[in-house]
């Protein structure tokens, strides 16, 4: 039976092991820099955190909506303090809530997949190799179709470095 116990309890440690190596793979420690106003602080940050984390994924764009129309405000990235970190550099652009029909919205794909080729062109002029293009967006279930259709502009358009998503369907 001490036997048998103690093969049980390797096996969980194994398991347990595994299951950590799988979690680390599946979930990369990657910091979100949400900042619309860099400066000092914000540098000093990075630069003293960039042992803690695999990757950095900062705020490029937002939009928001007046009416079906998008206006968009980009953030002035510190892209050299970016590059002294040696890590992969994602991108995010933001976009907020979308109200009325979903009709409205569809013809935005195209002015959203532009916006995302111009803000992956600035950071490569300025040295970052674009790790991936992240599309935030908190979906309701009912604009979930618009937000497909965007991803697939955006994956057209930006060929060569991933899109990715983040939703919250609500």
């Amino acid at each position: 039976i001490i036997v048998f116990v103690g093969l049980q309890i390797c096996s969980i440690d194994n398991v347990v092991l595994q299951k950590e190596e799988v979690t680390k793979n599946i979930f990369p420690h990657q910091v979100y820099v949400w900042q619309r106003r860099w400066d000092e602080s914000v540098a000093y940050a990075i630069e003293r955190s960039q042992g803690s984390f695999e990757s950095f994924v900062v705020l490029v764009a937002e939009i928001s909506w007046k009416g079906t129309t998008p206006k968009t405000t980009r953030i002035k990235v510190d892209y050299e303090t970016l590059k002294k970190t040696n890590k992969p550099i994602g991108l995010a652009l933001r976009i907020g809530p979308l109200h009325g029909s979903i009709d409205a919205y569809r013809m935005n794909a195209s002015y959203l997949a532009s916006l995302a080729d111009e803000l992956l062109r600035s950071a490569h002029k300025a040295g970052i190799s674009v790790s991936e293009f992240q599309l935030d967006f908190d979906a309701a279930e009912s604009k979930l179709d618009a937000y497909r259709m965007w991803v697939e502009h955006l994956q057209k358009k930006v060929k060569n470095v991933p899109v990715t998503i983040t939703a919250l369907p609500c």
